[in-house]
């Protein structure tokens, strides 16, 4: 995919972490991430496993919602998302 070594092994290193974590364990290192970091959300480049659970959510009813939203930045964020998804229905 790259010509570039570094970037090809970062790069190899990235997706093969991503891949090998279960769901528990991406929640509990973006929850992990957002303590370590003031309560910010990773961007979405950095950290693209929680956008793609926000796209599976439809309502507060929903198990990765309520699962998510143990962690009140993210039950903000989720709710915010919710709003959004709602009016653009």
């Amino acid at each position: 995919m790259s010509q570039n070594k570094i970037i090809k092994k970062n790069l190899d290193e990235y997706l093969k972490r991503e891949k090998n974590k279960t769901w528990d364990e991406s929640k509990e290192y973006l929850f992990k991430y957002i303590k370590d970091n003031n309560g910010k959300i990773p961007p979405k480049k950095q950290f693209c496993w929680y956008s793609e659970q926000k796209k599976k959510i439809d309502s507060k009813e929903s198990d990765i919602y309520i699962k998510l939203s143990e962690n009140e930045v993210l039950k903000k964020d989720l709710d915010e998302f919710i709003l959004k998804f709602r009016k653009n229905k």
